[in-house]
């Protein structure tokens, strides 16, 4: 499988630059408003691809500032509000999470759907999906063997 990285430059095109990812500090910054640290994966995600806004924010799926809601992790919600993404709270040391899915996470009982993909599998998709849907300039470079 490929890394992240490998596939967001095959998106872009390019070697991935600094500024294309989050900081440092800007994670520890929303992982102080959480009290928590991101799983590995998330992290990694951030600061490759966080600030490339045709990947991350101005695409189908938007990458929202992460919160903590009736036990999930929510990190990612459909561009009109209808479904969220997130991942288990008391899972979060696990290498291997799972993404669930929802499509009300304001209200308190909130059934999650397990999406049937780990969260770097997820990522992984999730990358080509983003360029597919917003990042049309980039769609192009997405062969038929990745």
């Amino acid at each position: 499988m490929k890394t992240l990285k490998e596939i967001a430059e095959s998106i872009l095109t390019r070697p991935l630059k600094k500024e294309d990812g989050l900081t440092f500090s800007e994670i520890e910054e929303i992982e102080t408003d959480l009290g928590i640290k991101l799983p590995n994966i998330l992290r990694e995600f951030y600061s490759l691809v966080g600030g490339l806004d045709m990947l991350f924010i101005n695409s189908f799926e938007c990458f929202i500032k992460p919160y903590i809601k009736n036990g999930m992790l929510v990190f990612l919600e459909e561009n009109e509000g209808l479904c969220y993404w997130g991942v288990k709270m008391q899972k979060l040391s696990n290498s291997q999470l799972n993404v669930y899915m929802c499509t009300d996470v304001e209200q308190n009982n909130t059934e999650w759907v397990s999406e049937e993909v780990t969260l770097d599998g997820f990522l992984s998709m999730l990358l080509y999906y983003q360029a597919a849907s917003g990042g049309y300039e980039y769609s192009g470079a997405i062969s038929e063997t990745e």
